[in-house]
């Protein structure tokens, strides 16, 4: 399968896709997913102030909840920080949520080109990733996940040949 028939399968979310900077046939990052989701969160979070007064615009219902929550004093008694801290938390709910898919998505991606992904080896990461933690490390998650796939393809390899 392809790259964007990988995507098709999988629900990444808004963000997910951006997990292509951290996870490549050429590059693992080796930070910890939450570490990984919060750069993310920041890097698509709004800095310019119109872009964050039409957040605010459209989602004051989130506006309203980061307030509330953190109380105005921890929001810097600022209504733009107020929106930026609930866009970013938004951003971060988005990933926490689409977590497993963004896991199989790095996963194919680092060991795969991406015109070239096994139908099976998307069975057998999807299986081992499901209920990742969110503080577990995106290296070591990927080295399990394509461990198992490789296990496989050696027991493969071993029933042929008897």
């Amino acid at each position: 399968m392809t790259k964007q028939e990988l995507r098709n399968k999988l629900d990444l979310g808004d963000y997910g896709e951006e997990i292509d900077g951290y996870a490549s046939t050429r590059y693992i990052a080796s930070g910890y997913i939450c570490d990984i989701f919060s750069e993310i969160a920041d890097s698509n979070t709004s800095t310019y102030y119109d872009s964050i007064a039409k957040y605010i615009g459209t989602h004051i219902d989130e506006v309203n909840d980061t307030i509330n929550e953190l109380g105005w004093e921890g929001c810097g008694s600022d209504l733009y920080k107020a929106g930026q801290t609930a866009e970013y938390t938004s951003i971060q709910e988005d990933l926490e949520e689409h977590i497993d898919d963004i896991i199989v998505y790095a996963a194919l991606l680092s060991k795969y080109d991406e015109d070239d992904i096994p139908e099976e080896s998307f069975n057998e990461v999807y299986e081992y990733v499901a209920n990742i933690d969110w503080n577990d490390r995106l290296d070591t998650t990927i080295e399990k996940a394509l461990y198992a796939i490789d296990d496989e393809d050696e027991d493969e390899e071993e029933e042929d040949e008897e």
